[in-house]
């Protein structure tokens, strides 16, 4: 079993019976993009099709869809060392760029980045800033269980109204996960 999975994961089907161009959806083509990508590198690719519209934490209840990546997530990575998170209406650009090349490319220099992160985002620059973006990642699995962790934290974290309005899972990650003085050196 490959050591790496692309996951990808919405409540719409990533394939299309009958797909003709007026029918195609952004998931149907972002997924076919996705599965050339982790056929020419090797990767496993992974759709969580949800059976729900929505996702439901225990104590927080209702939550928007996107909130059902973080268990997707936490799910990939006990069989996965190294699990990439992209939007299922996203895909790899630079296709010709394995992951860890395309971390190499992308990362921030060294004096800024932790010696040993459990997860590396992709930021919102330019029209946002630095902060972390929540629609691609790359989780690592390490001994100390950081990834995990981090995980757990970010989908406990009291989501008040985003639980159900945009920005919904990634306001949590950027003004509260973010910020948490453990959570850092993991990101």
């Amino acid at each position: 079993m490959p050591s790496t999975a692309l996951l990808m994961s919405d409540n719409r089907d990533p394939v299309l019976a009958k797909p003709t161009g007026p029918t195609l959806t952004y998931p149907a083509l972002a997924f076919a993009l996705n599965a050339l990508y982790s056929c020419a590198h090797g990767y496993d690719l992974l759709y969580y099709r949800m059976v729900a519209p929505d996702c439901r934490h225990a104590k927080q209840g209702t939550r928007h869809a996107s909130y059902c990546k973080l268990p997707a997530i936490a799910h990939a990575l006990e069989k996965y060392s190294t699990v990439v998170f992209i939007d299922s209406d996203s895909f790899v650009q630079r296709r010709n760029l394995s992951v860890p090349a395309l971390l190499r490319e992308y990362a921030p220099p060294p004096r800024a980045s932790p010696a040993n992160p459990a997860v590396w985002f992709a930021n919102d620059l330019p029209q946002l800033g630095e902060r972390p973006n929540g629609g691609f990642h790359v989780w690592l699995k390490d001994a100390s269980g950081g990834a995990a962790r981090l995980l757990r934290t970010w989908w406990h974290l009291p989501a008040g109204k985003y639980s159900v309005e945009h920005d919904y899972e990634q306001h949590a990650l950027q003004w509260a996960l973010s910020q948490l003085k453990q959570a850092v050196p993991l990101m």
